[in-house]
């Protein structure tokens, strides 16, 4: 028995010397490989970069977005994220790419194919109790240097027309900036202390920003405006508090933080968006009376392999100043934020929102790509002047679930057509749930 010991401790003693020799030997052969690995890497220098199928885009342009640069070190990886990042221009129907190795040149070729970049804009979307139309014409690749020039006309209610130019990024700079001039009109409610009532809404716009980009996925905003805006009543109730048309002079400035990491692939997304921002809104009537708000809002998208589908969701809170006003910035819509909860059922100066989407490729035909959508909408609204403790309770939320289907066509480029039906299961003075139909992912 102690025989049997003693060679039982010998055999396991030997074999840890056995593992701590392979163990050191690995560690070894594991550092020899990867100093080889990046000594070849090093060893290979970025000739020229070439791009084919180009039409339109400036190739100048295109290189802003590139890490890769001609004279320097080739990465593989590098070389990898630049392709995708010009995937999210969202300019080209397709884009690849390939390295040729010459002796200690690496020659890079990116292939493209360049999507048509004027067209003709149309926007339907509605739902019970409300209809949205909006016709437009623009330029996404205005000059070849990614930049929108277009006019829209939208009915909504009313009508509205709107002149844009926007430039996110000039090339070989870290600079850029979007100018808009808009005339809007609209129906809006109006929030007196003891009753509502509609207004006719008119608002006259010229706002400008300025673009500064951080790195490729990062930038800040800043800049402001000047708007003029008109309330007439329209109503009986309106009519009883508003007996002369109310008129405002207003201006704007805003400053956002944005960083954006989503990757575009046809119909699918993964990553994320950040941003946070701020507004301040100066009112020559009422300078005693200014208005802040402060948002954050997060995005995040990914793909989930066993279910097959690309999960996506949505958070947001934004908060004002809470004063009892007529005019309240931030509103609960079956447009904007909850499928199926009506026009614009309410107001309030805090909104907190979380959309959930679960959407799953169904079909794919030469035209359009079928996707399938399930989804959940919630939010809280906080009424003016209550006190914060009133945000997050039974009286304030709006939730709904629902499912729809969506066509994402190959021939119209970046044209989702969606279709959505909601169910209520808790609301406060929304609809019970309905159809909903628009143009474009809901987010």
């Amino acid at each position: 028995m102690m025989w049997f010991s003693r060679t039982l401790f010998f055999t396991f003693a030997t074999l840890m010397r056995f593992m701590k020799v392979v163990s050191f030997i690995s560690v070894v052969v594991f550092v020899a490989l990867s100093v080889c690995v990046e000594a070849q890497e090093a060893s290979y220098i970025t000739k020229d970069i070439r791009f084919e199928g180009i039409r339109v885009t400036k190739t100048s342009w295109l290189r802003t977005y590139m890490n890769c640069k001609e004279g320097t070190p080739f990465d593989v990886e590098e070389y990898e994220r630049d392709l995708q990042n010009i995937r999210n221009l969202n300019l080209f129907f397709s884009v690849s790419g390939e390295w040729i190795v010459e002796r200690d040149s690496v020659h890079i070729i990116v292939r493209v194919k360049e999507a048509r970049y004027v067209y003709p804009y149309l926007y339907i979307g509605g739902f019970k109790e409300s209809f949205q139309l909006a016709l437009g014409l623009s330029n996404i690749n205005w000059r070849g240097k990614g930049a929108t020039l277009g006019v829209w006309y939208r009915y909504y209610d009313r009508s509205s027309l709107s002149l844009f130019y926007k430039q996110p990024r000039l090339p070989g700079s870290r600079w850029g900036h979007e100018e808009v001039l808009g005339v809007y009109g609209t129906i809006e409610p109006l929030y007196f202390q003891d009753a509502k009532g509609l207004a006719l809404y008119d608002l006259y716009n010229l706002a400008s920003k300025a673009y500064y980009w951080m790195d490729i996925n990062t930038h800040v905003e800043f800049g402001g405006g000047y708007f003029h805006e008109k309330y007439a009543a329209y109503d009986r109730s309106a009519k009883e508090h508003l007996k002369e048309p109310l008129l405002r002079n207003k201006f704007l400035f805003q400053i956002s933080l944005t960083r954006d990491s989503r990757d575009y692939s046809f119909e699918k997304v993964t990553g994320e968006m950040y941003q946070a921002s701020s507004n301040y809104v100066y009112t020559i009537e009422e300078p005693a009376f200014p208005f802040y708000s402060f948002q954050l809002e997060w995005r995040h998208y990914r793909m989930l392999p066993k279910m097959r589908v690309n999960l996506a969701s949505r958070l947001s809170v934004a908060m004002g100043t809470n004063r009892v006003s007529p005019y309240l910035p931030y509103v609960i819509d079956g447009f904007s934020n909850v499928r199926g909860v009506g026009n614009r059922v309410a107001r309030g100066t805090s909104l907190a929102l979380i959309n959930v989407e679960l959407r799953r490729r169904l079909a794919v035909v030469p035209w359009a790509i079928l996707q399938g959508v399930a989804f959940g909408d919630v939010a809280w609204l906080r009424d003016a002047g209550t006190p914060l403790a009133t945000w997050f309770t039974p009286s304030s939320n709006y939730s709904y679930v629902g499912a729809g289907i969506r066509v994402a066509m190959q021939k119209w480029y970046h044209v989702v057509l969606r279709v959505d039906y909601s169910w209520a299961l808790h609301t406060t003075r929304g609809a019970s749930g309905g159809w909903v139909f628009g143009v474009g992912q809901f987010f």
